[in-house]
């Protein structure tokens, strides 16, 4: 799972100038210097959910800011894992799916990329208003 982590966000996140991409083999789980991002292979918790996101440490509430943010993928799933990867980490930068961003736009739309909804395992890249949309936001 390592190696599709690594090649989704080398794909999709790193190249925004306003992100920074940072591997750490020895993640900091609580303190100042907690890691951002920590990903997971498990159960969702969820029937029928093969990727889940959530924050594990809130910043402030009324604009949904988090110090830390957890990804966990199912891991036996048969599918495209770059696409899971990109589409749980977009949730963990802010990306909502299409109906629910603003301004709104179809959940299949293309320019969502892997945020369309439902999971379309065979994106596994940023669309255009993602990346915008990063952008405006750091």
């Amino acid at each position: 799972m390592r190696g599709r982590i690594h090649d989704s966000l080398d794909n999709s996140y790193n190249p925004i100038a306003e992100l920074t991409v940072v591997y750490t083999s020895t993640p900091t789980y609580s303190g100042a210097a907690e890691t951002d991002f920590i990903y997971q292979q498990g159960p969702t918790g969820r029937a029928n959910v093969i990727g889940i996101t959530w924050c594990n440490d809130n910043v402030d509430s009324a604009v949904y800011r988090c110090d830390q943010t957890y990804m966990r993928f199912v891991k036996d799933a048969t599918y495209e894992r770059r696409g899971l990867v990109c589409h749980e980490t977009g949730h963990a930068v802010g990306l909502l799916h299409g109906a629910n961003s603003w301004p709104t736009t179809s959940n299949t739309s293309s320019k969502l990329g892997c945020m369309r909804t439902p999971f379309d395992p065979s994106v596994y890249v940023l669309g255009p208003n993602n990346v915008t949309q990063i952008k405006d936001t750091y």
